[in-house]
């Protein structure tokens, strides 16, 4: 027996439209990226805060800063003027719901004294910027309202500062909150961008009245819209600290170096750095009576002075005198004796 079945005509092209799920602005500007890194730039994925140690996160100088103007928190530089400032470090209490995304730390710059004051923090990699939109974010407060100008300079090799952009009297309130400032910022076109050029980003005081400024989750970003703040590691933001920064050893009980006497009274090591320095940096190191020894098999040798050589971005080395003779040609290692202890290396913009 023949059976026939007969099923109703349609549109294939209307079931097709059926079928469409809509897109909206963002899903057709994906489909209309032409390369998966335009796809990459427009959902904003990888890493996109130009700022490092926005978080506060890392403070290898210390947590606490004097009158003077200095670096405090890793890449924050606190210029004084002649006024009376200080720097610390602040904990937010666990829980708090003021700044969101739960933030360890935040930056507190204490001013008193009429004088031009500044917080700022230099860019490396000035070429990147030219003739781009960038947006800064950031969340503040002080404990009496303030209006600092916020602004963004070219620093250049073999010519002079340069203000590329600013947003005047920012009224910073008495409670947490969050601002944004998008800086349209001009072409570098004839400018000579050397390897110390940088973009500088500065928080400028003019108000006479003493008064605490605190600052936490500094974004700035490629983008003419502020996105939520980028959270890293902290292992990896200690590593881009140490490119400008870093402590080789701090604190009491700790072996450094392991070297040899290559001739009475001297001792000679080299050293590698946990991350790779921007230049060859200058070296430091506290100092105090019997803050350094040699360790050696016959016992230890009091350590008089340590000579920095051969420094390079990724090592180094050190002749080191002692107030005992050594043995030619035996070997030690240097070991931390006070708990004020420091060795450091510094290769800041």
């Amino acid at each position: 027996m023949t059976v026939y079945a007969n099923k109703p005509a349609f549109n294939v092209r209307e079931k097709l439209k059926e079928l469409e799920k809509p897109s909206g602005v963002a899903g057709n500007a994906m489909l209309r990226a032409e390369t998966p890194q335009e796809q990459f730039n427009l959902i904003g994925a990888g890493r996109k805060n130009l700022i490092i140690n926005g978080g506060f996160d890392v403070w290898q100088r210390g947590t606490s800063f004097g009158s003077s103007s200095s670096f405090s928190a890793d890449r924050w530089y606190i210029n004084s003027g002649s006024a009376t400032l200080s720097a610390s470090q602040q904990a937010f209490l666990v829980g708090q719901t003021e700044v969101p995304y739960s933030p360890t730390y935040f930056l507190r710059v204490g001013i008193a004294g009429a004088n031009t004051r500044q917080v700022l923090h230099k860019v490396e990699g000035l070429s990147r910027f030219s003739g781009q939109t960038v947006t800064l974010s950031y969340w503040a407060k002080s404990n009496v309202a303030v209006t600092p100008d916020c602004r963004i300079l070219g620093l250049y090799d073999g010519s002079s500062t340069e203000l590329l952009n600013s947003v005047a009297n920012v009224a910073i309130g008495t409670d947490w909150s969050k601002y944004t400032h998008t800086f349209n910022i001009k072409s570098f076109s004839g400018k000579t961008i050397g390897p110390n050029s940088c973009l500088q980003l500065d928080w400028t005081f003019f108000d006479d009245s003493a008064y605490e400024f605190d600052i936490a989750n500094v974004q700035l970003e490629f983008s003419s819209v502020a996105t939520d703040f980028e959270h890293r590691s902290y292992g990896e933001e200690l590593a881009l600290c140490q490119r400008y920064y870093q402590v080789l050893v701090s604190g009491d009980d700790n072996y450094w170096a392991s070297g040899h006497y290559y001739q009475t009274g001297l001792f000679a090591l080299t050293f590698s750095f946990p991350s790779t320095m921007r230049t060859t940096p200058t070296a430091g190191y506290t100092t105090g009576v019997n803050w350094y020894l040699i360790y050696t098999r016959g016992g230890s040798d009091l350590i008089d002075g340590i000579n920095f050589i051969r420094l390079h971005p990724s090592g180094g080395g050190a002749d080191i005198t002692v107030g005992t003779s050594g043995v030619q040609g035996s070997g030690g290692t240097i070991k931390t004796n006070n708990p004020a202890c420091k060795i450091y290396f510094d290769a800041e913009l």
